[in-house]
């Protein structure tokens, strides 16, 4: 439970900083990895894919997609 609430108040913070900056290929990224942890992965697959849109040179969505 402890873990879950963690993962709560990451997914609000990498929310936040999106928020903020809408083109942050790292903050979709970073929450594209929690989303998948979490085993909502149509919702990683988005954050992923945004990630590439805005950075398409970006290696690690790439592979974060390609794993997912």
């Amino acid at each position: 439970m402890k873990n879950l609430k963690r993962y709560e108040e990451a997914e609000k913070e990498y929310r936040e900083a999106i928020k903020i900056n809408p083109k942050d290929a790292d903050a979709h990224n970073n929450l594209g990895i929690l989303l998948k942890n979490l085993k909502r992965y149509e919702e990683a697959e988005k954050e992923f894919r945004e990630a590439i849109k805005i950075n398409p040179n970006d290696a690690d969505a790439h592979n974060n997609l390609g794993i997912l």
